[in-house]
């Protein structure tokens, strides 16, 4: 209950993670837990939260991906180590690590309060990347409505200043016309002017 109510008002906070993990280990009385993200876009993987010292980012994410089956125990420096997946019911989202004294295993209630409490952390983690995804979608609807805008004020801008050319020719030509084609140049000025100022 309270890990749901902790990823439910703080999804992307580490420190929901972090409180989660202590709560694991206290229950399960784990010698240390790791959880690590599986990298977005091709990037690297990160470290969500780590309470297994001398942990290496980079190094000991790598462990958790491809070559680790899912709820495998294997040895290590503190015990033996139990993989867990971070999972929704589409993506996988990295992997929890659980430390256990050697030679242990979770019985089938701690199994099933693990299971339970990672695809938590994996819906969480879902529900984070998701409101990423729309704050960029967001992001380039409005980038789009600003550069539609900002052609279409272009455009005008452009199209009087190609009228006012066209009139200008004549009067450049003719000298008693020289104070229309001064008028005309000063509609220029301020034409290109308000075209920078809507361009900035």
């Amino acid at each position: 209950y309270h890990v749901i109510a902790r990823l439910y008002h703080s999804p992307a906070s580490a420190a929901s993670y972090s409180e989660t993990l202590r709560d694991i280990e206290e229950m399960l009385d784990l010698k240390g837990s790791f959880a690590c993200m599986e990298p977005k876009h091709g990037g690297a993987s990160a470290i969500l939260v780590s309470n297994i010292p001398g942990c290496v980012e980079g190094a000991d994410c790598a462990r958790c991906r491809g070559k680790r089956e899912p709820w495998s125990y294997q040895s290590c420096p503190l015990g033996d180590e139990l993989m867990v997946p971070l999972r929704d019911a589409e993506h996988m989202y990295g992997m929890l690590r659980l430390v256990l004294p050697a030679g242990r295993r979770l019985e089938d209630w701690q199994r099933d309060l693990v299971e339970a409490l990672s695809r938590h952390m994996g819906i969480a983690l879902g529900i984070t990347r998701q409101s990423e995804r729309e704050r960029l979608l967001a992001l380039q609807e409005e980038r789009s409505i600003i550069a539609r805008e900002l052609h279409d004020s272009l455009a005008q801008s452009l199209s009087y200043m190609k009228i006012q050319l066209s009139l200008l020719a004549p009067d450049v030509a003719d000298p008693s016309r020289r104070a229309q084609a001064q008028a005309r140049l000063a509609d220029l000025r301020e034409g290109l002017d308000s075209a920078y100022r809507q361009l900035r």
